[in-house]
């Protein structure tokens, strides 16, 4: 929680507005800035605000079958925040990370909103329903699945199209 607090400090301190927007801060990755810029957006758009710190870290240590997945931590009882972790598979190719982020920004706002409870370890409640076990829901039946799935497509592609805009308004 002290490394994610902090982070708001410098992110305030370098300008950036935190009163409107979620906190984003990313490590291990070559375009820190593009992602941060890409997640900030999503961020916007599914709106997550001030009260949400995220950091997106790129690393090998997604395990195989995956591309990325998201941790979160309710620190406000402790007086902070929504904490969000987002890690994303430096194995995979750019156009796959890009893709995963928007995702696993769709999960943060799950989870940020109550919709997506981890119950523990390997048990999830989807919407309030009793907690499942992940092994006995098929990847693509799970809902909270099928909504990062469509949603984070969407929001990805709608990310892409902004930015070609703003690329040919330049021109």
């Amino acid at each position: 929680m002290q490394r994610i607090l902090s982070l708001g400090i410098i992110f305030l301190l370098a300008g950036y507005s935190a009163v409107a927007q979620a906190v984003v801060a990313v490590r291990n990755d070559y375009q820190p800035q593009e992602i941060k810029q890409q997640a900030e957006y999503y961020a916007h758009v599914l709106g997550l605000d001030s009260t949400v710190y995220i950091l997106i870290s790129f690393t090998p240590r997604v395990p195989e079958k995956m591309k990325g997945f998201t941790r979160y931590h309710d620190a406000r009882p402790q007086g902070g925040g929504h904490q969000v972790h987002i890690s994303i598979s430096k194995k995979a190719g750019r156009s796959h990370q890009l893709r995963t982020l928007a995702h696993e920004m769709v999960h943060a706002r799950q989870f940020v909103q109550g919709q997506l409870v981890q119950c523990d370890h390997t048990h999830f409640s989807w919407h309030s329903q009793a907690c499942e076990r992940l092994d006995k829901l098929a990847y693509l039946d799970r809902p909270w699945e099928q909504e990062a799935t469509k949603v984070g497509a969407s929001l990805h592609e709608q990310f892409r199209k902004q930015s070609q805009n703003r690329l040919a308004s330049l021109h």
